[in-house]
């Protein structure tokens, strides 16, 4: 992904979101019975649009059942992912109990299809000794050690709660973790979202459609925000004269392209205390010029910059087709459009950031999805582009 990795510095604050907003997710979230996209809380132009992936069983949180939140045809519940992604989802697709009550002591939740042995000992290619685990399966891990290897043995049930069908498997903790990290399994009893997020853009430094920004080039600006005297600082994109003069360092911008500059601010709600890392970011959007709206079709490439740490990282479109704009309504970095997709992509972020958690919350952000009428029906959407990665 041509990135720089780095580790975040971070710094002690109270947290940006109430404390009820995160918990133990095995007691609070409820959880998705199927597969199923989930649609911004907040309109692009006139609509909702597709934002992210949502694999069977992955936990929500701030659900009110008893006052569903949008009707657009179909009715919506909003809810928090356990990624921290606000999104409409669709409210058949929400479990009606959390998932303690529907779950019990099973805690290990298995995104994605997966096998494991059956023995402590097995063949992984022999299919005879592998138990087939299901998308959206939820065991219990009960920790072995055997000839100091840790181990778990995975306990489910394909019965339900009245009528117990118990299967049974094995995997070393360090295959669970590396699961976890690639987002094939979820740890439900850990707090999430884990991530309280923020952002704020840039008000005297992003382009319009098609402007170009020459070095040296002047501009004067009444009250320059915070927020963007950390954006030109961690880019180092102007100086800042007396009385709010701006000189710039260096050029952006120009024919077919609109830039704009923001600032995520990300809490860890899972250290004690709540710890921030400031992420400042470059959206470098295609746009055209001859729409009477000079509208943006594309985001090109989307930079990042620890601002403790100066440690930055680019995101490229991972050949993502650049010409889904009537599919998606809106410009996109990534276009998932099924699981194959999710999984895929996601293998590529979670290595580049120190938490899954924080790849899903900054997929949801660049990625667009096509419409639900379009996903299957135009081979466009099915597209190969994040194809390529190590299954393990």
């Amino acid at each position: 992904m041509h990135l720089t990795i780095f580790a975040p510095v971070s710094v002690a604050i109270a947290s940006l979101i109430p404390i009820h907003s995160f918990a133990n997710g095995s007691e609070e979230a409820h959880v998705t019975l199927f597969e199923t996209f989930g649609l911004a809380t907040q309109k692009e132009g006139a609509k909702y649009r597709v934002v992210t992936f949502i694999p069977r069983t992955f936990l929500l949180f701030d659900i009110d059942k008893e006052e569903p939140d949008l009707k657009v045809g179909k009715q919506y519940l909003a809810a928090t992912t356990q990624d921290g992604v606000r999104v409409f989802l669709l409210e058949q697709a929400v479990s009606k109990g959390p998932f303690k009550t529907v779950y019990g002591e099973q805690d290990i939740i298995f995104n994605k299809a997966h096998s494991v042995c059956f023995t402590i000992l097995c063949d992984p290619q022999d299919d005879d000794q592998s138990l087939k685990i299901n998308a959206g399966e939820v065991f219990r891990a009960e920790p072995l050690t055997i000839a100091g290897t840790e181990i778990f043995k995975l306990v489910g049930n394909r019965g339900n709660r009245n009528s117990i069908d118990e299967i049974t498997g094995y995997i070393t903790k360090d295959q669970l973790e590396k699961l976890n990290h690639k987002s094939v399994v979820t740890y439900a009893t850990l707090r999430h979202p884990r991530y309280g997020h923020t952002s704020t853009e840039a008000k005297s430094i992003n382009t319009s459609c098609g402007q170009t920004i020459k070095r040296d080039d002047r501009k004067k600006v009444d009250n320059i925000s915070q927020v963007d005297k950390t954006l030109i600082a961690a880019f180092g994109v102007a100086t800042i004269g007396g009385g709010g003069n701006l000189q710039f360092k260096r050029g952006y911008g120009g024919p077919g392209k609109e830039v704009i500059y923001k600032l995520y601010d990300v809490v860890d709600r899972r250290m004690e205390p709540n710890t921030q890392t400031t992420y400042a970011a470059q959206i470098v959007y295609r746009c055209d010029e001859s729409d009477i709206f000079e509208k943006r079709t594309f985001i090109e490439s989307v930079a990042l910059i620890n601002t403790s740490t100066n440690s930055a990282y680019t995101f490229k479109s991972e050949g993502t087709p650049e010409n889904l704009l009537d599919y998606t309504g809106a410009p996109y970095l990534y276009s998932v459009n099924n699981s194959r997709h999710y999984f895929q992509i996601m293998d590529k972020l979670s290595e580049q950031f120190e938490s899954r958690a924080l790849a899903g919350y900054f997929l949801a952000g660049f990625n667009r999805s096509c419409k639900g009428k379009y996903r299957k029906r135009e081979k466009i959407c099915q597209h190969s582009a994040y194809e390529g990665q190590t299954e393990n």
